[in-house]
């Protein structure tokens, strides 16, 4: 069985990829959203919606804009969830414990500090709280068995 292949000249678009993190998408969003409420970014003078009423009252009662407040709420939850997983990730947990697999995904499970806590940190900090935190955790194992 002989096949023949016929070479074709095509011509393929030039692609470009750029590296996005999710700090980076989750603000492309958040800048669409400015873009189409009305009422961000515009500070209206009152007289303005004097002279148009329904502007005023689409602005109030718009699903554009209880879209934007919804996703500015995951923005910002989202927003402290990195600055966590900046000082609490795989690679802290390991260079400061010795805990892998199932201990460790339960130990980052349980002891995950809150925004509050992480607000002032530096890696100092961050390393100093996984340790104390891997003592704890380790010696409740302990005690429990």
């Amino acid at each position: 069985m002989v096949i023949n292949l016929v070479r074709a000249d095509m011509l393929l678009d030039d692609v470009t990829i750029k590296a996005e993190n999710k700090q980076q998408n989750l603000s492309a969003v958040r800048l669409e959203h400015h873009k189409k409420t009305y009422f961000y970014g515009k500070k209206r003078n009152p007289l303005y919606y004097m002279r148009y009423p329904l502007a005023a009252i689409m602005e109030l009662f718009s699903a554009e804009r209880k879209n934007a407040k919804r996703f500015d709420r995951y923005y910002d939850n989202e927003t402290k969830e990195l600055e966590i997983d900046r000082f609490f990730n795989v690679g802290m947990v390991k260079n400061n414990t010795g805990l892998t697999g199932k201990q460790m995904n339960k130990f980052m499970l349980d002891y995950r500090p809150k925004y509050k806590q992480i607000k002032n940190w530096n890696t100092y900090d961050a390393a100093d709280y996984i340790k104390k935190s891997a003592k704890q955790y380790l010696d409740t194992l302990n005690s429990s068995l």
